[in-house]
């Protein structure tokens, strides 16, 4: 999300800029920090400023339902990947 100005015909002097990076389970923000700079560019000044920086939860696969998807759909059996942030897949499996 981005704002600055409410009004059409004003330069704003600042614009903020939300962006909702989930981070991984065991991940912290100055695990993704350079991945974070390296997408905005340096040809501007800004600060980052992590609102949340708690990674996400994990869910263990040795369940019914895991049990159950896997044998409706070979795919849901492989290991899942990590997407970058410029939308890319990593091929590397997820640390365990």
């Amino acid at each position: 999300m981005i704002s600055a100005s409410q009004k059409r015909n004003v330069i704003p002097a600042l614009c903020e800029i939300v962006v909702d990076c989930r981070l991984l389970p065991a991940q912290s923000p100055e695990a993704v920090d350079s991945i974070v700079r390296e997408v905005l560019g340096s040809d501007v000044a800004y600060d980052v400023d992590w609102l949340e920086s708690q990674g996400g939860t994990r869910s263990a696969l040795a369940t019914p339902l895991w049990d159950a998807s896997t044998r409706s759909s070979p795919r849901a059996s492989r290991v899942p990947r990590r997407a970058d942030l410029h939308g890319g897949v990593h091929r590397q499996p997820l640390a365990a």
